[in-house]
């Protein structure tokens, strides 16, 4: 049994003891807003308290904070060497993993490939980060696979063109972003099953348009949201229409940020 697993299991036998179900209101708010915030929310409220008081944050909120902000941005040299001097702070018990952090800071960021699950409907991915596809799926049923690229979808009207081509929008499509969703959301002439959704060069669609785009990617996430199901017993959520955003490096951080914006607001 991994010591993760144990002190899981000690929580759950803790709050079923009466005398120790109540947490203070406090630690429960800041577990609930920090596990749910923003990565930028996270960094200024940490930075924030830090600069007033460095001692006061207890040892293992500034871990979480550190810990989750890192993993929005894992090639954030800047970042990952701050978490690791804040680290080195109250060691020894977290030496190594301050020592990690240190290492990675100085590996190289060109060329890394990775992929971000937004939702797990929606999910972000760089050239050749590999993301397995049929982890998502159920392994029975017809799947369709419609490719698209970003740069084939530059303003409003190419944009539902290539949808409407790719999924087989019918007559009546409205040419607006209402039926553009009505339609995603349906697909019930469509005969698959399932549905994924690969955009390449996602960060070029609509890049002009700042309003388009949000629209774009609020009615990807609404139908992927729509089509979504929870697996039993083993109480996995899968969606029926999958979306994949591929593109470079760089971009990956600022479309991440966009969906996470939509997804708040959702």
């Amino acid at each position: 049994m991994s010591d993760l697993t144990r002190v899981t299991h000690e929580l759950i036998e803790s709050m079923n003891e009466k005398h120790n179900s109540n947490i203070p209101d406090p630690v429960r708010d800041f577990i609930e807003k920090v596990t749910f915030a923003t990565p930028e929310d996270i960094l200024s409220a940490l930075r924030g308290a830090l600069a007033e008081d460095w001692m006061a944050m207890p040892v293992w909120a500034r871990n979480l904070a550190y810990r989750l902000v890192c993993l929005h941005h894992p090639d954030d040299a800047e970042l990952l060497r701050e978490a690791a001097a804040d680290l080195l702070s109250f060691g020894p018990d977290w030496d190594e993993f301050a020592e990690d952090l240190k290492d990675r800071a100085t590996q190289p960021r060109k060329g890394k490939t990775r992929t971000i699950h937004v939702t797990p409907w929606m999910h972000i991915t760089t050239p050749g980060a590999g993301l397995n596809i049929d982890r998502l799926l159920p392994t029975s049923g017809s799947v369709h696979v419609a490719r698209l690229n970003g740069k084939d979808m530059l303003d409003e009207s190419s944009t539902f063109e290539t949808f409407r081509e790719k999924f087989a929008f019918p007559e009546y499509f409205g040419w607006n972003w209402h039926a553009f969703y009505d339609c995603l959301r349906d697909l019930q002439w469509h005969p698959s099953d399932y549905h994924i959704l690969i955009i390449e060069a996602a960060e070029h669609a609509l890049s002009d348009n700042d309003v388009a785009r949000e629209e774009l990617f609020r009615a990807l996430h609404r139908a992927g949201r729509r089509w979504s199901y929870t697996k039993r017993p083993e109480g996995t959520t899968l969606s029926k229409f999958l979306i994949v955003l591929s593109c470079d490096e760089e971009a990956a951080p600022s479309v991440a940020n966009n969906l996470a914006e939509i997804q708040k607001q959702a």
